[in-house]
């Protein structure tokens, strides 16, 4: 499995450089829009589907599936490395986007940017962790190609619902909503709202990849 791993960092050579070209594009462009915590979710959660995206479609365009599947390799280890990927590449764009937004800051170079904060982090995790939970059941169902469209779709909806559910909440500060959220937010110490979020979406991860291997046990090549 952890070749299978490997694999998946080794073919990424190029799209290492775009991933940071338009990490920085994603904070320099935004922010004027974006609060600060937009603009480093947006950079975190665009990179991390850059990464796996270039990934799924190398396997694609290669037949990895098939030679994969021709060789003494578990199909239980195949769904658990893709889930893997997904976690490493998730650390790989909060490392590329927390440096990119560093120097940005150190620099000053755009005056509403600040240092990346835990908050940051547990949104680009939130945001990565259920999209690939609902990604990858289907992807090893009906395979990548049937489901160009859908992951777009699905891409655009966490990347931007999220800021827009946050941006009305702040524009509507004495609704009902927003009220019984600031009254939860403030009865709850925030490290123990952040540890109890990250460990659902890992139990959703978890849950998620059990479908996707059980799926993927039964697929007739």
């Amino acid at each position: 499995m952890i070749n299978l791993i490997l694999k998946d960092i080794l073919i990424q050579k190029k799209s290492f450089l775009y991933a940071m070209f338009y990490g920085i594009f994603a904070l320099i462009a935004f922010p004027s829009t974006m609060a600060a915590r937009g603009a480093y979710m947006f950079s975190g959660i665009s990179i991390t589907y850059l990464l796996i995206i270039y990934s799924n479609g190398y396997d694609e365009k290669n037949k990895s599936e098939i030679i994969l599947n021709s060789l003494p390799v578990r199909r239980d280890s195949i769904v658990i490395a893709k889930y893997a990927a997904v976690f490493l590449f998730f650390v790989l764009g909060v490392i590329i986007t927390g440096i990119e937004g560093a120097i940005i800051t150190t620099l000053n170079i755009i005056p509403s940017m600040r240092f990346m904060e835990l908050s940051d982090i547990l949104g680009i995790f939130i945001s990565v962790g259920l999209m690939y939970s609902v990604y990858y059941p289907l992807f090893f169902k009906l395979g990548s190609l049937k489901l160009k469209i859908f992951n777009i779709v699905l891409y655009m909806l966490f990347l931007f619902v999220p800021n827009i559910i946050v941006s009305t909440l702040q524009e509507n500060p004495n609704s009902s909503i927003a009220l019984k959220v600031v009254s939860f937010i403030e009865r709850n110490p925030v490290w123990m709202l952040q540890v109890f979020t990250a460990i659902i979406i890992m139990i959703v991860l978890i849950l998620s990849m059990e479908v996707s291997i059980k799926i993927y046990r039964n697929k007739e090549f």
